[in-house]
């Protein structure tokens, strides 16, 4: 709750439905967004025990990241302010 308190409308949505408001007013401000898959686990980056240095990790599969990325893609895929998908940043 404290990190929407800015944002009260926001709180008792889903992640995606988040997500959903940030791009739409990203795009209503005509901001380009560019989607950045940093970690895989909801948590702050980084270290070097965090397992999130490559794609998959002992809690996300190869498979369950690649359908991640795809969720994503086809979710915006019709939203033309975001322009790119970065698949996995700070690789360590």
């Amino acid at each position: 709750p404290a990190l929407l308190a800015a944002n009260p409308s926001l709180m008792g949505l889903t992640n995606l439905k988040i997500l959903d408001a940030v791009v739409e007013a990203c795009a209503k401000a005509r901001l380009m967004v560019i989607m950045d898959n940093h970690m895989s686990d909801p948590d702050w980056c980084c270290s070097g025990t965090d397992e999130n240095g490559l794609w998959y990790n002992s809690r996300w599969s190869e498979q369950q990241w690649l359908q991640a990325h795809t969720l994503i893609a086809e979710r915006y895929t019709h939203q033309p302010y975001v322009v790119a998908q970065e698949l996995r940043n700070e690789l360590r």
